[in-house]
């Protein structure tokens, strides 16, 4: 996603006036002499003076993120006394391939959410947000590209520690 930060005031070039509810389009120069090229859109509430606004402007087509999962295995399958299944643990192995196609460096905030009683192994560097979330932030260079890998296991029905 292509996120804009910018603050309605004078020294942002954006006169001393609120901004109306409305549509803002972004642009970006693409030469020296002023040529540019529309990045994006979205619809704005009410801006008042001084105020900083972020906007969302959609995917990037320039900045690629795939996501594959490389292995997935069930594994410590328990049963009750009728045989049903009454607990199981899941490991998946995942690959993030990220690829910047931009003439200028990127940040990425990448987010992947898990649910019930998990655990993470990576060697690339995560933060644990929530009971539910991790992130990876990766500052990728202009026109490079780079893999992440990590491994979840999810503990499910009495299998689950917690």
């Amino acid at each position: 996603m292509r996120y804009y930060r910018f603050t309605n005031s004078a020294p942002s070039k954006l006169g001393d006036e609120p901004l109306p509810d409305g549509a803002v389009k972004a642009f970006r120069f693409l030469t020296d002499d002023k040529l540019y090229a529309f990045v994006g859109n979205t619809a704005v509430k009410y801006i008042p003076v001084n105020e900083q606004v972020d906007l969302e402007l959609g995917n990037d087509i320039e900045v690629r993120v795939k996501p594959t999962l490389m292995n997935w295995e069930k594994t410590g399958l328990q049963f009750d006394n009728r045989g049903n299944v009454k607990g199981w643990t899941v490991r998946e192995t995942w690959q993030i391939e990220v690829q910047n196609s931009k003439e200028i460096d990127v940040l990425l905030d990448i987010r992947r959410n898990f649910s019930g009683d998990w655990s993470i192994d990576s060697t690339d560097a995560l933060e644990k947000v929530d009971a539910t979330k991790i992130k990876f932030l990766v500052p990728l260079k202009a026109k490079a590209k780079q893999t992440l890998a990590y491994t979840v296991t999810t503990r499910q029905g009495s299998s689950a520690t917690r």
